[in-house]
């Protein structure tokens, strides 16, 4: 795992708070109203953490690979080869292509929220993320579009129709 990708994810996530930081939209609203910004200044403060985590986990990785002896690297093998044997496998590395793709994803829907409002920019970025991870095949898009609208929908709904939270564009269906 390199980690460059690392890096962009984290890039990505302080470009996105500088994007908040210095857009005035949205912060002038009634008292005790967080305004539509709190939610994409959590994702980015999330993924500068996580990217730092995997970051510094690269390195111990790194660190203790070379630190491992020939007869320690062949005894991990060997266990791998009995997961495997047990019908057990071993999650793949995450995949930096998806990833840099779902980072833009966020700082477009941060850039997009207040314009295309809640439903259709949530709608967007799921879509655009969910499909990231999965390929393009015609039926994974078309999971991931019905999945983001539901989802886009209903969170709407939790937010601006139950709990009362003031956001940009909500489509309620009632």
């Amino acid at each position: 795992m390199t980690i460059i990708p690392n890096l962009f994810f984290v890039a990505v996530g302080s470009l996105i708070l500088l994007q908040i930081a210095i857009a005035p939209a949205g912060r002038q609203l009634q008292a005790g109203d967080p305004g539509p910004w709190v939610l994409p200044a959590f994702l980015a403060v999330l993924m500068i953490l996580l990217g730092v985590i995997q970051i510094l986990r690269d390195l111990i990785r790194r660190r203790s690979s070379e630190a491992l002896s020939t007869r320690s690297q062949d005894a991990i093998k060997s266990s791998q080869a009995d997961m495997s044997d047990a019908g057990m496998t071993m999650l793949p590395a995450p995949n930096w292509r998806a990833r840099i793709i779902f980072s833009s994803a966020l700082l477009g829907y941060v850039a997009l929220f207040t314009t295309l409002g809640f439903t259709l920019s949530t709608a967007a970025f799921l879509v655009i993320g969910i499909s990231a991870f999965t390929g393009l095949r015609a039926r994974a898009l078309a999971v991931a579009a019905v999945v983001a609208i539901v989802a886009s929908l209903c969170l709407g709904w939790l937010l601006a129709g139950v709990i009362g939270v003031s956001l940009p564009g909500v489509m309620l269906l009632l």
